[in-house]
């Protein structure tokens, strides 16, 4: 079950402005290996499966190392709006609790949703390289 804060989930910019707490990347990738999301390169994996061997296995190799690009990618960019929202929370314990959302809580909420798309296609595509079609055709 998805992590949520005042009905909010990770994906939802509210949820960091309430407070809930920054997932780690482990925890997200436990929650793409819980569900059974495709992400939205879905077609486009379903499409490199169909493909008779050796295109397939070459295929999915290649969606494999775009979406470890884009992981690796996002990663910096996670981990960067969670210090500024660190920072954020800091100042406004010593003020008063935000009342609007800011950007750097659409920015965390946005580099998670990439995070999950791209785990799971990681994690989907693992599956799929496990299961060789010419064994068992």
């Amino acid at each position: 079950m998805a992590v949520t804060y005042h009905d909010y989930n990770c994906g939802h910019p509210w949820y960091y402005l309430l407070g809930g707490a920054v997932q780690s990347p482990k925890a997200i990738l436990a929650e793409a290996e819980r569900r059974d999301f495709k992400g939205y390169r879905e077609e486009e994996i379903r499409a490199a499966d169909r493909k008779s061997e050796p295109q397939r296995s070459e295929a999915l190799r290649e969606l494999k190392e775009q979406a470890l690009h884009d992981i690796r990618s996002d990663l910096v960019s996670y981990r960067k709006a969670a210090r500024q929202l660190s920072v954020l929370r800091r100042e406004v314990e010593e003020n008063d609790n935000p009342s609007k959302c800011l950007s750097v809580h659409t920015s965390l909420s946005l580099k998670y949703c990439h995070l999950l798309h791209h785990l799971s296609h990681r994690v989907w595509i693992d599956e799929l390289l496990a299961y060789q079609n010419d064994l068992f055709a």
